[in-house]
């Protein structure tokens, strides 16, 4: 594996391929980071000599969950492999013997002229992308990178029932008609990801182990004006614990 340093921007804490995923995929996310090549070397790849890239590796499932370490499976590993792909942080092509994995638009974020300032604006810009439907899959391909959100709306749908799940134990269908209709309707109405996000894990955090607990539930979080009041009780909530870390700054400042 290469030495050296690796570029990891802290925005990708904001991103929902960060905030959705468990923590074992988080781990796998970083590991896959830093197995990456960050210099072109020549490896064997399905009977013939190859040579990665920058960003491109070959490897194993097996070798994968081995450099995460203890309370990684290889389900985990391919799980986390499964998701990443089809929100385009990677690509992954696999034998009977090995997978060779590459970390779409690595070049981008990880050489040497990419300073911080650059990076920020290739996020903003990428955050600022309005959500698109599947027919525009294949010409947003081109604009991913790491740090980008969801382009299409199945993967959206994704993230936002597999956060629910994660959150609370639960296993909706993304599949479900009458779940995406509800998810359908709020983004049409200029809702994003993120604000999903912040209804589940407001709600989670007040319900979870009370008898309130079995509306934690695409049709109750999701319903037009439960979402407003919901979104709208998480963004008091954000206000008054900014309000308050200001307070207590100011004491520490006296």
């Amino acid at each position: 594996m290469d030495q050296g340093w690796l570029k990891l921007h802290r925005k990708l804490t904001e991103n929902p391929i960060w905030k959705c995923s468990t923590p074992e995929q988080k781990t796998v996310l970083v590991v896959l980071l830093l197995m990456a090549n960050h210099t072109e070397k020549e490896w064997e790849w399905n009977g013939k000599i190859f040579t990665c890239k920058p960003g491109e590796f070959i490897t194993s499932l097996r070798s994968i969950a081995e450099q995460c370490g203890k309370g990684v499976s290889v389900q985990n590993v391919r799980t986390a492999l499964v998701r990443f792909e089809k929100l385009g942080f990677l690509t992954n092509e696999s034998t009977n013997k090995n997978r060779k994995i590459r970390i779409e638009n690595w070049t981008k974020y990880q050489t040497q002229g990419c300073d911080e300032k650059s990076e920020q604006a290739s996020y903003q810009q990428a955050a600022n992308k309005q959500l698109t439907t599947n027919k525009n899959d294949k010409n947003d391909k081109n604009d991913k990178n790491i740090y980008s959100f969801p382009a299409s709306r199945e993967n959206v749908y994704e993230a936002i029932i597999n956060h629910l799940n994660f959150k609370t134990g639960n296993k909706f269908k993304v599949t479900s008609s009458e779940t995406r209709k509800l998810i359908a309707a709020r983004l049409d109405e200029n809702y994003e990801l993120e604000d999903f996000i912040k209804v589940i894990d407001i709600k989670k955090e007040e319900w979870m182990g009370t008898k309130w607990g079995k509306y934690l539930r695409p049709s109750t979080l999701f319903k037009g004006e439960n979402f407003e009041k919901y979104l709208e009780q998480s963004l008091i909530i954000e206000k008054s614990t900014a309000e308050e870390e200001e307070l207590r700054k100011i004491g520490r400042m006296i």
